[in-house]
């Protein structure tokens, strides 16, 4: 996009070098997202999402969470942890049992037919 901008623009090729242009624009986004990034910070008391993740505030509000809003965040962690406790699918369990016999060797594994292995049709 630089490059289209530097290009595009008559009589800018006359006044700048493009390194010098590709400097001076990359120079100017950058510092650009910071100020704002200061002036949503600091202005507009916009948090970033680094806030989010490591405290309770609630995303939509930009405010703590209510003691409402926290039971409803902890009962779900409660249904995620139940969910997560139940017997897996009879398809994956015999897929992990599989899985589990070669890593403790009941079934040799055949590291030759790995190396053997090609894409495409069986000659």
């Amino acid at each position: 996009m630089i490059v289209t901008i530097y290009y595009l623009i008559p009589g800018l090729r006359d006044l700048f070098s493009f390194p010098l242009f590709l400097a001076g624009s990359g120079i100017l986004l950058v510092g650009g997202g910071w100020v704002l990034g200061k002036i949503l910070v600091k202005r507009f008391k916009i948090q970033p999402i680094e806030n989010y993740i490591s405290s309770e505030v609630n995303p939509f509000t930009n405010a703590a969470l209510t003691a409402k809003e926290r039971v409803h965040w902890n009962a779900m962690v409660v249904l995620l942890k139940k969910e997560n406790a139940r017997a897996p699918d009879a398809e994956v369990a015999r897929c992990v049992e599989q899985m589990n016999m070669y890593i403790k060797g009941k079934v040799p594994f055949n590291f030759d037919e790995l190396d053997d292995f090609e894409l495409g049709e069986e000659s």
